[in-house]
C-alpha cells in the first residue's frame, strides 16, 4: 500500500514538472507579426455616367478624294456584293486572301480586309456597340471582370483626374437589363363571372372576406353559418380568377398617386414552386404603387419597380426621394432610372437599428411601414403556401392591390382607405367591392 501511494505521488510530481517545463519555454505567438491583414476595398458607385463611344461614319469616296487608292489585284475570285461594314467601300476594295477558324461557325471562314479603312471581318460581321468612355479622362474604358448580370469596366489611365482626386481607378458596372420573368404555364380557360347564378353581394362577401386572411373553406363555412348560403370553395376562387381578370382593364382608370416619396423593398415569396422575389413599391401613404416578381434578388427586379412606380405616377415631381436598404442593387437601378426619365432622384439607405446620430432617423418610419405592409401580405399568403401559377399569382395581386389601396380601412386616416375612390365612397369594404364588380362587368 506504501509503495503504490510513492508511485502515485511520483506521478503526479513527474506531471507538475512537465507543466512548469512547458510555462517557462512557451512563447506569445501574435499571428498579427506573421500573417498580413486582408484588405478589402468597398466598391463604390460614382454618381457620373460615363457617356458612350459614338460610331464612326466614314465614307469612302471621302478618303478616296483626300488621297488616291488603288484598287485590289484578286488573286481569286471575290463576291461582287460584299461591301465594307464601316465605309461601304465596293468588292474592288476589298482583300480576300486569308481563311481563319471561326469559333462560333465550328469551321474555317474567309477573312475580308478594307483597303481603305483597315477594317477586317468575317461574315457575319460582328455589330457595332459602343464602349463607355471615362468622364473623367475621356479614355475607352476596359472589361475587367464578367459577372452573371453585369459587366465590370476600370479606365486603366494613370493619369486619370478620378485616381489623382479619390485614389482609386474610375469603375463603372454596366448591367444587363435582362429581366428573366419566368414563363406561364397553359392553364384551362377562366370561369365567367357574369354566369354565377349567385348575386353580386355573395360575391363581394366572398371576396372581401378571403382578402381579409381567410380561406375558401373558411369563407364556406361563414357562409353557411351566418348566411345559410351554401357554396363550394373552388367558386370563391372561381369569384377571385373572373374578378381579378376583368380588373385588369379597370386599375389605369383609379386615383392615381402623386408623391414625390417611393419606399422599395423585396420579400421573398414562393410561386409555382419556386422561391423567389416580390418587388414591391409604396407611396408616402402606404399606398402600393408597383409590384415585380423577379426569379432573382437582382438589379433587374429593382429596376422594373421603380420603372413601373413612375410609369404610374399622374405627374413626375421635380424631385423624388427614394427610400430602401442597402441592397447593392438598387443605387445603380436608380441611376438607370434617372438617366431615363430625366429626373433628379435622392436616395436614403435605411439599414440596422435606430442610430441617435443618424440623419437618415427620419426616414425609417417609412421603412417600417413597408414592413408593416409585408406583414399585412405575409397574413393572407402564408394560408395560401405560396402560388400555384404565376396567373393566379397576377390577378391575387390585382385584388390585393385594390383592397389595400382603395378599400380598406385604416387607422392612419381615421377609419378611410389610404387612397379612396371618391370623396363620398363607402367606407364599407363589401359595398366597395360590389361597386367595383358592377363597373367591371358593365364595362
Amino acid at each position: 500500500m506504501v509503495q503504490k501511494r510513492k508511485v502515485f505521488s511520483f506521478e503526479i510530481l513527474v506531471y507538475l514538472l512537465i507543466l512548469l517545463i512547458t510555462k517557462l519555454l512557451s512563447f506569445n505567438f501574435s499571428p498579427q507579426q506573421f500573417i498580413r491583414k486582408k484588405v478589402r476595398k468597398s466598391l463604390e458607385i460614382s454618381e457620373t455616367l460615363p457617356p458612350l463611344e459614338k460610331k464612326r461614319n466614314l465614307d469612302y469616296r471621302e478618303i478616296l478624294e483626300k488621297r488616291k487608292i488603288k484598287p485590289v489585284k484578286h488573286r481569286k475570285p471575290i463576291c461582287k456584293g460584299i461591301t465594307c461594314p464601316t465605309c461601304n467601300a465596293p468588292w474592288e476594295y476589298i482583300y480576300s486572301n486569308a481563311r481563319v477558324f471561326s469559333s462560333l461557325q465550328k469551321r474555317k471562314v474567309q477573312k475580308y480586309r478594307c483597303k481603305i479603312c483597315g477594317r477586317q471581318w468575317i461574315i457575319p460581321a460582328k455589330v457595332f456597340l459602343p464602349s463607355p468612355l471615362c468622364p473623367f479622362c475621356g479614355r475607352p474604358l476596359n472589361i475587367k471582370k464578367r459577372r452573371k448580370n453585369f459587366d465590370v469596366y476600370k479606365c486603366s489611365n494613370s493619369s486619370c483626374f478620378h485616381r489623382k482626386k479619390y485614389g482609386q481607378r474610375y469603375t463603372y458596372r454596366a448591367f444587363r437589363t435582362d429581366f428573366g420573368r419566368p414563363k406561364e404555364r397553359k392553364t384551362s380557360p377562366l370561369p365567367d363571372i357574369k354566369r354565377s347564378h349567385f348575386p353580386f353581394q355573395i360575391q363581394a362577401i366572398c371576396i372581401s372576406l378571403y382578402l381579409c386572411g381567410l380561406s375558401s373553406r373558411e369563407v364556406v363555412f361563414f357562409l353557411k353559418s351566418f348566411f345559410s348560403v351554401k357554396i363550394s370553395h373552388q367558386t370563391v376562387l372561381n369569384f377571385l380568377y373572373s374578378l381579378g381578370s376583368h380588373l385588369g382593364s379597370l386599375l389605369p382608370n383609379l386615383p392615381p398617386s402623386s408623391s414625390n416619396l417611393l419606399i422599395v423593398d423585396e420579400k421573398y415569396i414562393r410561386c409555382e414552386g419556386r422561391w423567389g422575389y416580390l418587388f414591391t413599391c409604396l407611396d408616402e401613404r402606404g399606398a402600393i404603387l408597383a409590384q415585380y416578381f423577379s426569379p432573382t434578388r437582382s438589379f433587374a427586379g429593382a429596376y422594373a419597380v421603380l420603372y413601373r412606380a413612375l410609369s404610374k405616377l399622374s405627374s413626375l415631381p421635380g424631385e423624388i426621394t427614394v427610400v430602401t436598404d442597402a441592397f447593392t442593387c438598387y443605387p445603380p437601378a436608380i441611376q438607370l432610372i434617372q438617366a431615363d426619365f430625366k429626373v433628379k432622384i435622392t436616395h436614403v439607405k435605411v439599414k440596422g437599428l435606430f442610430d441617435p446620430q443618424d440623419t437618415r432617423n427620419d426616414f425609417r418610419g417609412y421603412k417600417n411601414l413597408i414592413e408593416n405592409f409585408f406583414s399585412i401580405l405575409e397574413m393572407r399568403v402564408s394560408k395560401l403556401k405560396g402560388f400555384g401559377s404565376l396567373k393566379g399569382a397576377r390577378f391575387f395581386s390585382s385584388l390585393f392591390e385594390v383592397w389595400y389601396n382603395h378599400l380598406r380601412p385604416s387607422q392612419r386616416f381615421n377609419g378611410r382607405p389610404p387612397v379612396p375612390l371618391t370623396e363620398d365612397y363607402p367606407a364599407n369594404p363589401v359595398l366597395g367591392w360590389k361597386l367595383l364588380i358592377e363597373k367591371a362587368l358593365s364595362g
